[in-house]
């Protein structure tokens, strides 16, 4: 088996690293792309919309996706991503993926990465994962590397290594504190913005969909300031059809159904337009 000897600060035991672990490396990527697949299921009910009969171009053309459900634009996969790989390489050394194959991210020193390491491998990553989900550049610039590097481990200075060829750090009280106050602040962050920030995107759903008030063909739409009140949210709307270019405007009401009851609902509504006027009940 072929090691890498380290330059290893005071403290370390272990002074040589296995880092030809592809095959694992292999196998940690399958269960993190598992893990990110229901990740983005979770989360595309709160920053998704719905994309019916969307086709993506080149070298993204498989994704076609045609549905009344929301879906994560591509730029939002590309973060996800990202900050699942950096967010855990950073606090832990490790992914979910890569514990569960006994492996583990370090710097070219030894030491475990930390923040910029992380941010930077994780950065090139989408990169590295081209063609879509194929790791082609990364397995390319592995096989060309004696320490097995992806293009992100060159640029960061880091190395994937065999978890039981490194000494295990002994986590302080103060860094398990931070990742508990990381990981509540995301949380945190992500039950915000379902609440505050989910209506208009359930309203861009409902129009791609053309769902409520969005029944009719609509080319396109503004909303006014939102209204808040007790489970409920108010915009005043204004839009245009294509056979119709005098707009029609009135108000739109979503209510909460709260986190595990579906969110934001239809709630009444009320459009005028030039020849005709009607309402919605909601649901």
């Amino acid at each position: 088996m072929m090691t890498d000897t380290l330059a290893r600060p005071l403290g370390y035991v272990h002074l040589r690293v296995n880092a030809h672990v592809v095959g694992r490396r292999i196998a940690a990527a399958f269960w993190d792309g598992l893990i990110l697949f229901a990740l983005q299921a979770l989360l595309s009910p709160i920053y998704g919309v719905a994309m019916v009969g969307v086709s993506l171009p080149p070298p993204f053309g498989w994704l076609a996706y045609s549905g009344n459900d929301a879906t994560l634009a591509l730029p939002l996969v590309v973060v996800l991503t990202v900050v699942y790989y950096m967010v855990q390489e950073a606090l832990f050394g490790t992914t979910i993926g890569k514990r569960f194959m006994g492996l583990r991210v370090v710097g070219s020193d030894g030491q475990r990465s930390g923040w910029r390491g992380a941010l930077l491998r994780n950065i090139i990553r989408p990169i590295d994962n081209l063609p879509t989900n194929c790791y082609g550049v990364g397995a390319l610039a592995m096989l060309l590397s004696p320490r097995r590097q992806r293009l992100g481990d060159r640029v960061a200075k880091t190395l994937v290594v065999d978890a039981g060829s490194t000494a295990r750090e002994q986590r302080t009280s103060r860094e398990t504190r931070r990742a508990t106050v990381a990981l509540l602040t995301g949380f945190a962050l992500v039950a915000a913005f379902a609440y505050y920030g989910r209506p208009a995107l359930q309203l861009e759903s409902w129009k791609n969909a053309r769902l409520y008030v969005f029944d009719r063909p609509v080319s396109s739409y503004t909303l006014g300031p939102a209204r808040w009140g007790a489970g409920t949210v108010t915009y005043p709307i204004e839009y245009c059809t294509p056979n119709d270019p005098t707009p029609c405007h009135g108000n739109v009401t979503l209510r909460w159904g709260g986190f595990f009851g579906g969110g934001w609902r239809a709630g009444p509504a009320s459009i005028l337009c030039q020849r005709y006027s009607y309402g919605y009940a909601g649901s």
